[in-house]
């Protein structure tokens, strides 16, 4: 599975559209999530991520319940640190 994660909708809408076989929910009632193919691979689209320590918790959780090979960030990234 690949995990994207994106701040606003606009973020993540190309991967949005070139997704098949969508299927969307909510992750804690307040995070839309869509699972999908792209290329032939398991997809998961979270977006709504504002903040650092919001994101790093989401992006916990996943981690530990959907073992991704691949994480990608997109739209503006910052860090913890620095």
């Amino acid at each position: 599975m690949i995990l994207l994660l994106g701040e606003s909708h606009d973020d993540v809408l190309y991967f949005e559209s070139i997704a098949s076989h969508k299927r969307q929910e909510m992750l804690f009632g307040r995070f839309p999530a869509t699972y999908g193919t792209i290329y032939n691979q398991e997809t998961l689209i979270v977006e709504g991520l504002y903040g650092n320590s919001l994101a790093g918790a989401v992006t916990l959780h996943l981690l530990e319940n959907n073992i991704p090979i691949l994480v990608i960030a997109v739209g503006k990234c910052t860090t913890l640190t620095g």
